[in-house]
């Protein structure tokens, strides 16, 4: 999103063929995933697998405002959904799969290789290349999508509002014509 992978002397890994679900929980509400997996794709997969199922999982929130965006990009720069509530895409990650520069493999987690989970989530891949990773998921549920237009000046009080009143997602969108009369 921020035009990272693009810098001068740098190494990009496409893991985009890596896009495979390796494991699926649905007792504990975890999926196991490779790193080049798109959200859209693991939304798709988890619909399909639980096709008729009482109380399906998903994900907890997509992350940012982009589609095409892998799962270990997203943890590679620890991506913020919409959620006025909760913590970026590392809240929603129980571990992952970390092959270092010298080539060895490292399962990190909270509990095991914790300083590698901490500094490869939002670490733009300097500690690492991230190859597979178990996301935890939250039941599915229906939102009501509410829309309001008003002015910059009002937005704050709006999202403190409406936080205050159980809304779990928010977004806003500015006018950017900055010839209009009413620019952001």
């Amino acid at each position: 999103m921020g035009g990272q992978q693009f810098g001068e002397g740098t190494l990009h890994i496409n893991l985009s063929r890596y896009r495979r679900v390796l494991a699926f929980d649905a007792d504990r509400g975890l999926v196991t995933v490779e790193s080049g997996i798109e959200w859209p794709a693991l939304m798709d997969w988890l619909a399909a697998a639980q096709a008729g199922r009482e109380h399906p999982w998903g994900i907890r929130q997509k992350q940012t405002g982009a589609d095409k965006l892998s799962i270990g990009g997203a943890l590679s720069c620890n991506a913020h959904g919409r959620s006025l509530r909760l913590a970026p895409i590392v809240g929603d990650v129980e571990s992952f799969e970390l092959i270092l520069a010298d080539g060895s493999a490292r399962r990190c987690s909270r509990s095991e290789n914790a300083e590698l989970f901490r500094l490869a989530i939002g670490g733009y891949g300097l500690f690492g290349v991230i190859t597979e990773v178990t996301l935890r998921l939250a039941p599915r549920h229906k939102l009501q999508r509410s829309v309001a237009i008003v002015r910059s000046e009002e937005l704050q009080a709006l999202v403190r509002e409406r936080t205050a009143a159980g809304a779990e997602y928010g977004d806003f969108q500015f006018k950017t014509d900055e010839k209009a009369p009413d620019y952001l």
